[in-house]
């Protein structure tokens, strides 16, 4: 009876509800770091994401030399994010 009361969650919901929780807990940590370890988390999180774009564009363009990479993934920064 009580399924007919609350039905089954969707996968949709149980990941908004999950997503909640972890951004609360990631606040939690964040708020404990210094100011400089949080700068130095941002400045890793934007090396990885870098990273990721260059290998993501090597996929793409395996002839690319490493400079015709970085210049694709720095135009497609700018275009997306003007």
């Amino acid at each position: 009876m009580a399924s007919l009361l609350h039905p089954p969650l969707t996968t949709r919901e149980i990941i908004r509800m999950a997503s909640s929780e972890i951004d609360v807990q990631q606040m939690r940590v964040l708020a404990r770091l210094s100011n400089a370890e949080r700068l130095r988390l941002m400045f890793d999180l934007c090396d990885f994401l870098r990273e990721l774009a260059l290998n993501v564009a090597r996929q793409e363009f395996p002839q690319a030399s490493e400079s015709e990479l970085a210049a694709r993934v720095k135009q497609q920064v700018q275009n997306t994010y003007g």
